[in-house]
């Protein structure tokens, strides 16, 4: 007998952490937003990744002070003339 996959606990907890790490709603529901993530392309992410880094660069240069909220992660990391 072949078993039917099915959307069990282990699998809900997977999808869960996926949400997590990539900032979404933790349902555990594979909803439009996850599978757009789960589509992602690694040359995508690296640029995603690319885009970003550009992004702190610059504005750390232009700022003194600045401040990073990451709403997902719970955390907020501050800098003050570039420390």
């Amino acid at each position: 007998d072949s078993e039917i996959p099915q959307y069990d606990e282990n699998l809900e907890l997977a999808v869960k952490e996926f949400q997590r790490i990539h900032g979404l709603n933790q349902d555990g529901v594979i909803g439009p937003n996850t599978i757009r993530w789960i589509n992602f392309s690694p040359q995508q992410r690296l640029h995603l990744l690319a885009l970003n880094a550009e992004r702190s660069r610059i504005w750390a240069k232009e700022r003194d002070n600045v401040v990073f909220v990451n709403v997902p992660g719970y955390e907020v990391t501050y800098w003050h003339d570039g420390q």
